[in-house]
């Protein structure tokens, strides 16, 4: 199908026209939930978009949409990266890794960091994915799931998973002059907080 039609406007359509109205169309197609893990069939709608999307920003930076690779022609690459992101969904990070690995440097798009961001992510290479991700945002600054991703990623990075614990000296320290204190102004009303001193 063609990218236009998907995305809804016409190859006349301004850049900026086509960043709203893929913004528009992932909003639809999702509910708004695009950094969630979403129903295969929705995902499936959601990859033909981003498909779509850096197919059209591809060839407008003059950009070839096709490849062809020493293992063999991939043919667009618009289905090969969705054929990615089905594999990923399914678990096959090793397949994905493997298969993004194949694609020479001079021909990796904002698509395959991202993918690759995402099979580092699965991998628990948190540090390698944030720099995929990054990458993919610098070179499609636009799309909006590469940015949630990396945003996600940052988060995690900056504490979004850790237990807050008191176990630095210091955070102890704190903790034994306010019982002192707290003991101190018990005692100067009759009463003891800590019995033992």
């Amino acid at each position: 199908m063609d990218p236009y039609e998907i995305l809804g406007i016409t190859p006349s359509s301004t850049d900026e026209e086509i960043k709203i109205a893929y913004r528009k169309r992932a909003f639809e197609v999702t509910g708004g939930h695009m950094g969630e893990e979403l129903p295969p069939d929705i995902a499936a709608k959601v990859d033909e978009l981003n498909a779509a999307y850096d197919n059209i920003i591809d060839s407008r930076r003059g950009n070839n949409a096709y490849s062809y690779s020493s293992t063999g022609s991939y043919g667009n690459y618009s289905q090969f990266y969705i054929d990615l992101r089905q594999k990923l969904r399914a678990g096959n990070y090793d397949e994905v890794e493997g298969m993004l690995q194949s694609i020479p440097e001079n021909e990796r798009s904002g698509e395959w960091y991202y993918i690759y961001a995402q099979v580092t992510y699965k991998k628990g290479r948190f540090t390698e994915s944030a720099e995929y991700a990054k990458r993919a945002c610098d070179i499609d600054s636009t799309n909006p799931e590469y940015s949630d991703f990396y945003r996600k990623i940052q988060a995690d990075a900056a504490g979004g998973y850790r237990q807050t614990q008191i176990s630095s000296s210091d955070e102890c320290c704190k903790l034994c002059a306010f019982l002192s204190c707290l003991d101190c102004c018990c005692e100067s009303t009759g009463n003891d907080c800590i019995p033992c001193c």
